[in-house]
């Protein structure tokens, strides 16, 4: 058990903690909260005058672009975009709306 301790710290799903702990044990967060009532044990790692907060997750996707799902070779992102530009372009809407249905 790890317990992180760090000016503030932003949950997700709560006001910001100033003097805040999070807690790892066996990988997974535990405790995030204040620091006087975070339990013992553990090391501790003072990360000083910090804000600890969630790692940020890209978590958009595009499921209609599912269709086109191994159709494209791997290169540079402009000759790629303009790649999948050109699929598009040839895709019917139906396709578009399986595919998406289907991811």
């Amino acid at each position: 058990m790890t317990r992180l301790h760090a000016r503030w710290v932003l949950p997700v799903g709560a006001p910001p903690v100033r003097d805040g702990t999070v807690i790892v044990a066996d990988g997974r967060v535990t405790y995030v909260g204040p620091r006087q009532l975070a339990p013992a044990g553990g090391a501790d790692r003072e990360l000083g005058d910090v804000v600890l907060l969630p790692g940020l997750v890209n978590a958009h996707i595009h499921l209609d672009l599912e269709v086109l799902a191994g159709r494209l070779a791997p290169q540079a992102f402009f000759p790629w975009m303009r790649a999948l530009m050109a699929e598009l372009g040839t895709t019917t809407t139906e396709a578009l709306r399986e595919g998406a249905h289907r991811a």
